[in-house]
């Protein structure tokens, strides 16, 4: 409830064009805290602030703790991520 609660009332958008790392957004497909819904919004938000993000959608039935539970489908996407940065 609290990160719920956060989410809702702190508006990061603002700090967007403070970010120097390159981002890799990972969604669930049925995380109903951060749904899916909020990719495309996110992702064109991020580029307007000119930062370099990627964008991989688990197909998982766990919601939101997807990320830890089902690691091993979202594991190419952080390698192939991961190898970019390498250069």
């Amino acid at each position: 409830m609290t990160l719920r609660r956060a989410s809702v009332r702190f508006d990061a958008e603002r700090d967007f064009p403070k970010i120097q790392a390159k981002v890799l957004y990972v969604l669930s497909r049925n995380d109903t805290l951060f749904p899916p819904s909020i990719g495309p919004g996110v992702m064109k938000t991020l580029a307007a602030a000119g930062v370099d993000a990627r964008y991989f959608e688990i197909d998982t039935d766990f919601g939101h703790s997807a990320s830890g539970r089902e690691w091993a489908k979202w594991a190419p996407a952080l390698r192939e991520f991961l190898t970019i940065l390498g250069g």
